[in-house]
């Protein structure tokens, strides 16, 4: 579940995260080299986006996908957000199976200081 923190504090704890609402867009799996990288947010992605969800006010949402490899961005003002990357730099990857269900969470903090 996408969510932001506005505590400033040093050290980060779950009682400092707030659930955001926000739309998801999920592409391709997508290489870092295959999305543009600004200050902090993306800008092009050029994997096919797949699907986009909104999240309820608590920062949930669901979307039934194909079994497959995926990656989970946020759209933000300026830009979409992730900042998970797996080994071989592929962006916030998430693998569907057949017939489970996958958790994934997101943490908004491109704007936090620590």
């Amino acid at each position: 579940m996408p969510q932001a923190t506005g505590d400033t504090s040093t050290s980060f704890s779950p009682a400092a995260k707030k659930p955001v609402k926000r739309t998801i867009q999920i592409h391709q799996l997508t290489h870092i080299n295959e999305a543009s990288l600004g200050d902090y947010l993306f800008g092009n992605i050029e994997t096919p986006l797949v699907a986009s969800v909104e999240t309820n006010n608590e920062g949930e949402f669901s979307v039934k996908l194909p079994p497959g490899k995926y990656s989970i961005f946020t759209v933000e003002e300026k830009g979409y957000f992730a900042s998970i990357f797996d080994l071989d730099s592929y962006i916030h990857p998430v693998i569907v199976k057949e017939n489970e269900w996958s958790n994934v969470e997101i943490i908004i903090d491109y704007k936090a200081s620590f």
